[in-house]
């Protein structure tokens, strides 16, 4: 899934220059007392954007975010380590040293409560990669690039008006070699709609050096290349370029590294991440994952990508390349929960290399997909291409329409649901009453999940003051049942009677809104008998 073509010279950036080979450790702290930072003044530790991110959705800030214990943090360096990156949500720190025997001087510690030992960086094991290949440039007959766009109806909301504006997106990945300079990123840089950049595999390095994976992850959203017509899936949304990959290296430290990137995009305010990455097999078998362990609830870059979910913040991630390889299954953090794994196909065919579902815990993955073979992008060198392929691209082509639904959505709904906004784009895929263990919910349609967002806004507001347990609307031989706010995410069960007491359906509602087909209904008077476990109610409905 990643590109790996970091030259030996950033990998000895990396390590500060030293060539000796470091250690590194994930450190787990017992507590964060004596703070400094308190939760009624978060604007000391977050920015006022995600603050505000949070109120909009009714989400409360809470002690994981405040930050790590900084005495704690000075004693791990008096103690001989260097401190590589933090993360705030887990309590941990991610910290290296070359002499791997002094670890027990941190287990001593009476703050901390756990170490792990998560690989090491080697100087003398890495080789310079290989030059980039030229790639050939691509006939392209429209502006979605071999209708990756068009074929998840994000032409829809493009038309509309809804092309990201005003929404930021942070994208984790490897590296973005060019973004600076690469024409296809123009409007990006001359409109002051590149935000940030930050470094955290390699700090104080620059983003735009070396790898450019990312780059071209970002080009499926950002790019805008008129000479060749071709526009990404969120041409006018800000974006935070975030670098967690080390290079030509896979170690377990990536995936802190990768919870330290997510919780600085939060920092940050997004709205959307999209995050090409997975995790399983490592340079070290030792610490590779065991499927039983992609449940979203074990591996760290699973655990704060949920958390990153329920902090607000929408989150797609490549469902991986691993369908042909012994592996052959979802890794991490696309297993979390709560998030946008995207699998990837062609022409509505599965890519025969995206990895399958469910999770251990029998969740169904990916929870949708978009063109993941032969996709359009803009190369390093500035020319668009259908050269590439692999989930890594399917990913960025659905995180970029999440951001226009999201735009769209937080205007027609100034309470926004996050629960309703997931399920909008789940309940649009084409697989989504059969799905299966490559394609999950199977390829999204932005039309779908815009129409029931805009219908499940309308009637919501409607119900917003009213005290029934249901709000019913009727249109033809079709009944929308919505859940009042009290019974959001409850099971009711419900039976309509004609005026003869015959019974016209009974139905089991699970979500908070559903649509039943009936028979022809004739007009008049029905009896809606609720039954909400504890105590069942009726409710007249006047069918015109």
């Amino acid at each position: 899934m990643k590109k790996k073509l970091l030259f030996i010279l950033i990998i000895a950036s990396f390590i500060n220059g030293y060539a000796a080979v470091n250690y590194f450790f994930s450190v787990e702290f017992t507590n964060k007392n004596n703070t400094p930072y308190s939760l009624t003044n978060p604007s000391a530790y977050l920015s006022a954007r995600s603050i505000e991110r949070r109120a909009s959705f009714g989400i409360p800030i809470d002690s994981t975010d405040l930050p790590v214990n900084q005495q704690y943090i000075q004693q791990i360096v008096d103690s001989g380590f260097v401190v590589h990156s933090v993360s705030k949500w887990l309590n941990r720190a991610t910290i290296y040293v070359s002499d791997s025997t002094i670890i027990q001087k941190i287990r001593q510690l009476a703050f901390v409560k756990s170490t792990q030992y998560t690989g090491k960086v080697d100087p003398a094991n890495l080789a310079p990669s290989s030059p980039q290949k030229a790639k050939t440039d691509a006939i392209v007959t429209d502006y979605t690039g071999q209708n990756q766009l068009k074929e998840i109806q994000g032409d829809y909301l493009h038309n509309q008006g809804f092309t990201g504006r005003g929404m930021y997106i942070g994208v984790i990945d490897g590296g973005f070699k060019n973004v600076h300079i690469n024409p296809g990123f123009d409007s990006l840089r001359l409109q002051g709609r590149l935000l940030k950049t930050k470094n955290i595999a390699h700090p104080g390095r620059t983003v735009f050096q070396g790898d450019n994976h990312g780059a071209l992850v970002l080009s499926t959203m950002a790019g805008n290349l008129v000479s060749s017509n071709f526009r990404g899936t969120a041409p006018h949304a800000n974006y935070c370029l975030i670098i967690t990959e080390v290079g030509n290296s896979e170690s377990l430290f990536e995936t802190d590294f990768w919870v330290s990137g997510i919780e600085y995009a939060d920092s940050l305010g997004v709205d959307v991440i999209n995050s090409s990455l997975g995790y399983h097999t490592f340079d070290d078998p030792s610490l590779n994952f065991s499927f039983s362990q992609m449940n979203g609830k074990t591996v760290r870059s699973s655990i704060a990508a949920t958390m990153g979910a329920h902090k607000g913040i929408i989150i797609a991630v490549s469902q991986g390349n691993d369908g042909l390889k012994t592996w052959k299954m979802v890794g991490s953090p696309a297993d979390a929960d709560d998030i946008f794994s995207v699998g990837g196909l062609q022409s509505g065919i599965p890519s025969n290399f995206s990895s399958f579902g469910p999770t251990a815990d029998g969740r169904i993955k990916p929870e949708t997909c978009a063109k993941a073979t032969n996709t359009t992008l803009i190369e390093a060198t500035g020319i668009v291409s259908s050269n590439e392929t692999g989930t890594s691209f399917a990913s960025p082509i659905i995180a970029g329409m999440l951001a226009c639904l999201l735009q769209h959505y937080k205007q027609i709904n100034p309470t926004p649901n996050l629960y309703d906004f997931r399920q909008a784009v789940i309940k649009s895929g084409s697989l989504y009453m059969t799905p299966t263990d490559q394609l999950g919910y199977g390829l999204a349609n932005f039309k779908i999940a815009d129409e029931y967002l805009s219908t499940l806004s309308s009637v919501r507001n409607i119900a917003q003051d009213k005290a029934e347990i249901l709000e019913v609307k009727q249109n033809g031989n079709s009944f929308t049942f919505l859940k009042s706010a009290n019974y959001y995410g409850k099971t009711l069960f419900v039976k309509l009677f004609n005026s003869t007491g015959m019974q016209v359906f009974g139905k089991q509602l699970v979500d908070d809104m559903t649509t039943i087909e009936t028979p022809e209904t004739k007009a008049g008077i029905y009896i809606l008998k609720i039954n909400t476990g504890i105590k069942v109610v009726s409710q007249k409905i006047l069918v015109r």
